[in-house]
């Protein structure tokens, strides 16, 4: 009897121990993941930025189309920039002189963003068990700013 009384409060004191650390996620994040088109097409290499003025700037960069990043619960603004490469250019090395040809990269769209930025106010909305977005972006939408 009072082996089955140690079991169980040991078992309840670890149980007090372990439910903060592996609770509901702790730090108040959640993974979303989801793709991003622009005209129909994936974006093929980019960045997101998912932002809000009550918690911390999250983000990934968009491969193939997609990302995944942790952000926390609510309405953000989620921005896109995106590159597309444009030929080569020559970079001399500043030690050695020597000169290697490197990828030129240039916005995806030429909307007067030097960074590639193609959206400022795409909104999204983030559930408590996370989500999967599809953020289809128009090119004739983006340039009329």
């Amino acid at each position: 009897m009072f082996q089955k009384l140690i079991l169980v409060v040991g078992f309840a004191v670890m149980l007090a121990f372990l439910l903060p650390i592996i609770g509901c996620g702790g730090d108040g994040m959640v993974s979303i993941s989801g793709t991003i088109s622009l005209d129909g097409v994936l974006i093929e290499n980019g960045r997101v930025r998912i932002a809000a003025s009550d918690s911390p700037v999250s983000g990934s960069e968009v491969v193939n189309g997609k990302f995944t990043t942790r952000t926390t619960v609510g309405k953000k603004i989620v921005t896109v920039y995106a590159m597309k490469q444009d030929g080569e250019t020559e970079e001399t090395n500043p030690t050695t002189g020597e000169k290697t040809k490197v990828p030129k990269f240039v916005p995806l769209l030429d909307n007067g963003s030097m960074y590639g930025e193609l959206t400022e106010s795409y909104e999204i909305d983030v559930k408590k068990g996370g989500d999967k977005f599809t953020i289809e972006l128009k090119s004739a939408d983006l340039l009329k700013k």
